[in-house]
């Protein structure tokens, strides 16, 4: 009802935006594509497996894309798309009517500056706790790296909601005296305690943007991707960049090893604070808009 509703007032306006994913305005519209799963098929390729759900969600979806009707995904063939990352628009293309264009977002937290002699010696993961995110495989990465000799944690922050994949992951955790769930954190809390950690590992490897990581990289984290998605796009040195969890390990052990004032000068980068900067969402928003326009 809500997507019919936006189709019918849409005329009315001289601008029309979708702020995450697509509506069927019958008019040309502005949609920002912040993840790959907005219509049917790239549903069915990257999202969450066995989420189908009971006869009677089905039915009501069903039930609900008839009453949306056109709205639900009738594209314009002059609508914008904004994808938030190489890897979305990339992914989107074959579906949108126009090219899309990349403007990575911006990072709006801001973390106060912790030296990095001074943070723990620990990882931190942040985000959903669901299977895309592959937490287990982050867990075995570092498991194999304490193997190796080195005396390092992981600390995982999200709401451990009560699904079966959010008790698999707190069944582990509770195995390991190294391994913290602490939940989830927001706000004021999260600005101070994200920049308390040296390290930080994503094994997502569908992530669109990676916001999670964007935020861990602006508090100064080192932070370790998989090379599949568009988290790589966030990092300057390949060698933080892994293909596969026994890549990962390799990759992590040879960076401990370094010594600490060695580590320190990838802790944070002009590069990167730029990168995820408001004032360069903007510009690059309002230099969309006035082409539009």
């Amino acid at each position: 009802i809500f997507l019919r509703y936006c189709r019918n007032m849409a005329p009315k306006y001289d601008i029309v935006i979708t702020a995450s994913r697509t509506i069927g305005w019958g008019v040309p519209a502005i949609h920002f594509l912040s993840d790959v799963v907005w219509n049917d098929e790239l549903n069915q390729k990257y999202g969450e497996p066995n989420k189908s759900g009971s006869l009677i969600k089905r039915t009501l979806q069903f039930i609900g894309n008839l009453i949306s009707g056109k709205a639900r995904y009738d594209l314009h063939p002059n609508d914008v798309f904004v994808a938030n990352s190489i890897w979305t628009a990339e992914t989107s293309k074959p579906f949108t009517t126009t090219t899309p264009v990349v403007i990575h977002p911006p990072v709006t937290t801001n973390f106060p500056s912790i030296p990095f002699n001074s943070r723990q010696e620990q990882f931190v993961m942040m985000g959903r706790i669901s299977p895309e995110k592959r937490i287990e495989e982050a867990i075995e990465i570092i498991e194999k790296v304490r193997k190796a000799g080195f005396d390092i944690g992981l600390t995982i922050y999200g709401s451990f909601d009560g699904s079966s994949y959010a008790e698999k992951i707190k069944n582990i955790a509770n195995k390991h005296s190294w391994i913290k769930t602490p939940g989830a954190v927001y706000g004021k809390e999260k600005a101070s305690l994200l920049p308390q950690f040296k390290y930080g590992i994503n094994t997502c490897q569908r992530e669109a943007f990676g916001i999670s990581t964007a935020e861990m990289l602006k508090a100064g984290i080192i932070t370790f991707v998989p090379a599949h998605g568009a988290q790589k796009e966030l990092i300057e040195d390949k060698s933080f960049i892994f293909d596969s969890k026994r890549d990962a390990v390799k990759k992590i052990i040879s960076f401990l090893k370094l010594p600490e004032e060695k580590k320190k000068e990838h802790a944070l980068t002009d590069a990167v604070q730029a990168k995820l900067s408001k004032n360069r969402f903007k510009e690059e928003i309002n230099h969309l808009m006035n082409g539009i326009t």
